[in-house]
């Protein structure tokens, strides 16, 4: 009898310990669906709002998923406005420009990761903390000398101005990518320079497939940047005809300031293929994002 209730007693605390554990779980889960759903609101609301009716969308108190929702609103978007704001043309500039830059990052900060991380020249750390300290400078430092750079090269109000400049590089990528190489193991270096392979053919036969993940990351990270970007279109780019998102949407709603239904709906075409890419590379973002924090060098 003695041993079955020191049994007992000792399964108790394991018990309350255990129960301890997943109740404090559930509150935490709980606590998270809370913030992730109040970060969701706005976007919910902005979904509603562009499938209302117009007579919907300013009503007090507000009315969710009234009768008449369809996509009157996408189509006078792209049809009735075309005549103010062409949103078919913004989305065709904004894919332009983001290949070439998207692009760009990935050719140059991959280069430069895989010379910082891999290759030993004299002076090697000191000029990539050099160039990782550029990350401390805000735009507005650089926007100046950027546009009379633009003007000098006569690629104002051009294409060249809203895709070369962003091409060469970015400290952060480079960074990113350095980290990341750092992680494969040097004995793939040295085998293959046994085998005769010379640096440039193992940073594009050897590191480049085995780095989908972080160059997916970086792809991501430089597509938001640029689809997202509205001070270097706003001032470098007057011409209406080459015009992104950013820079049409904030027309639009200077057109249209009392018609949000509009506004909410060309808001959704601006957003939707952002989450279409994000949900396309998610494996490869997650996986990139988990790899790259695990350099510690």
């Amino acid at each position: 009898m003695g041993l079955m209730r020191s049994a007992r007693s000792a399964a108790h605390p394991r018990h309350a310990r255990r129960l301890s554990r997943a109740l404090s779980r559930a509150l935490l889960y709980i606590f998270v669906f809370c913030v992730a759903l109040t970060s969701l609101v706005p976007f919910l609301w902005m979904l509603d709002t562009a499938f209302k009716p117009g007579r919907y969308s300013m009503v007090y108190p507000p009315v969710i998923f009234p009768p008449g929702m369809g996509l009157q609103n996408f189509r006078e978007v792209l049809t009735q406005t075309a005549q103010k704001t062409n949103f078919l043309l913004y989305f065709r500039n904004t894919i332009w420009y983001s290949f070439w830059v998207v692009l760009g990052q990935l050719v140059t900060c991959s280069l430069a990761g895989y010379a910082f991380a891999r290759l030993e020249f004299p002076g090697r750390d000191r000029i990539f903390y050099l160039y990782l300290g550029t990350m401390m400078l805000s735009i507005w430092v650089t926007i100046v000398p950027l546009f009379i750079e633009m003007h000098t090269f006569g690629w104002y109000n051009t294409m060249w101005c809203m895709t070369v400049p962003g091409m060469f590089g970015s400290a952060f990528g480079t960074f990113m990518l350095r980290q990341f190489f750092m992680t494969l193991p040097r004995e793939l270096d040295d085998a293959a320079l046994i085998d005769g392979a010379n640096r440039l053919q193992i940073y594009y036969r050897i590191v480049l497939p085995l780095s989908k993940s972080a160059l997916s990351v970086l792809a991501v990270f430089t597509l938001l940047s640029v689809w997202n970007d509205f001070v270097w279109p706003l001032i470098m780019i007057p011409d209406p005809r080459l015009w992104t998102l950013t820079r049409g949407l904030q027309q639009f709603v200077g057109v249209y300031y009392t018609r949000w239904e509009l506004i909410m709906a060309a808001s959704t075409m601006a957003v939707v293929p952002i989450f279409v890419v994000f949900f396309l590379a998610q494996r490869y973002f997650v996986e990139g994002i988990a790899l790259t924090g695990l350099a510690g060098r």
